[in-house]
């Protein structure tokens, strides 16, 4: 990687900004693997993208820019993450390869390479020391080209920034880096929500014995529990006799794939949730524009967003992650979802079946 390389993508990214590449893939199906709405897309700018992305009335979206590079795509997310999410590149690259590069000045750097729906390599900030996936040493001549850092004990140069490094392994394995254009190019709002990433198992219940129940459970038994309780949450936030709300649950509940498209009634009902939750998070570091919520707006707006969580899990409910999912809202003991009494009565049921 050139200089001028890292600093075009400062400049035109920020000190936050991954970089997904997939293979053999046109610019419109990238983005739509990412989450990419059909309603959103048009050509963008960087800069056009990342002042819609600070637009209170644009519903502070994350935004996608693709860039062909002949047999490979680009996704650029300005200020964004997405790509580095293990689930959502695993989702991406079925079929296909698809690797990408986190800079994150404020958490972690991160690397992943996935193919056809397997993380074959991974590893977090500057060093490949810790790394996973089913081939490690995959791509170990390159990460040596590339100047990698191999060693645990971390001896690379301190003033070379640890994310220069995974861009130049890009470089290795697809024989290019991109030149950001000024000009607009095909672009996206995204939302993973309606992507084929599975939930992840991220997070686990912390309640005694919880968790395990839940993985020793046939998913017969499992579902049925998971989907009452996102019932109840949507009940208790007066949305659960609403048609499309009240038919996918009972899909669910009878073990149907319930696909929810992000232009049918659910899913565009599910989007205004998101909207509002982005809202009621996002506004209270815009000044002039914290006016435009109330305390009881943003109360129910982060209630939906809960249910949003939960309704993706019950609708997955035959992995684990997705029952994680589906009862985080009572698990994270929010005080409106009655979190401890729901727990403890699930575990005994669980246990004495």
């Amino acid at each position: 990687m050139s200089a001028r390389h890292f600093d075009r993508y400062e400049e035109m990214l920020g000190e936050i900004y991954c970089l997904t590449f997939v293979r053999d893939i046109d610019e419109t199906e990238a983005l739509l693997r990412m989450g990419g709405l059909k309603d959103t897309m048009r050509p963008r700018t960087t800069a056009d993208a990342r002042e819609e992305m600070r637009s209170y009335d644009a519903g502070y979206p994350a935004i996608a820019l693709a860039l062909s590079l002949g047999e490979w795509t680009v996704i650029i997310e300005p200020d964004g993450f997405h790509g580095s999410d293990g689930q959502l590149l695993k989702a991406v690259s079925r079929g296909t390869e698809a690797l990408s590069v986190l800079r994150h000045d404020y958490a972690e750097d991160h690397f992943s390479f996935s193919e056809d729906g397997t993380v074959r390599t991974s590893f977090t900030g500057g060093s490949a020391a810790f790394r996973w996936g089913t081939e490690l040493d995959r791509f170990l001549p390159q990460m040596r080209a590339a100047g990698v850092d191999l060693d645990a004990d971390d001896d690379r140069d301190p003033l070379m920034h640890p994310h220069v490094a995974a861009l130049r392994l890009v470089g290795q394995i697809i024989g290019t880096l991109p030149d950001l254009p000024d000009g607009p190019i095909p672009s996206a709002h995204i939302e993973p929500w309606f992507t084929a990433a599975e939930p992840p198992a991220v997070y686990r219940p912390r309640q005694e014995g919880l968790a395990d129940a839940l993985d020793a459970a046939p998913a017969a038994l499992r579902r049925p529990i998971i989907v009452r309780e996102v019932r109840r949450l949507a009940e208790l936030l007066d949305v659960a006799h609403l048609p499309d709300v009240a038919e996918a649950l009972s899909a669910a509940e009878l073990g149907r794939k319930v696909d929810v498209p992000a232009d049918s009634d659910l899913g565009c009902r599910i989007r205004g949730w998101l909207v509002d939750a982005r809202r009621a998070r996002d506004s209270r570091n815009d000044p002039a524009e914290q006016h435009r919520m109330t305390e009881d707006d943003r109360s129910r707006a982060m209630r939906l967003w809960g249910l949003t969580v939960a309704l993706r899990g019950a609708l997955w409910w035959d992995s684990r992650g997705a029952a994680y999912e589906a009862l985080r809202p009572i698990t994270t003991d929010l005080p409106w979802a009655d979190g401890a009494s729901r727990c403890a009565m699930i575990l005994r049921e669980l246990r004495d079946r």
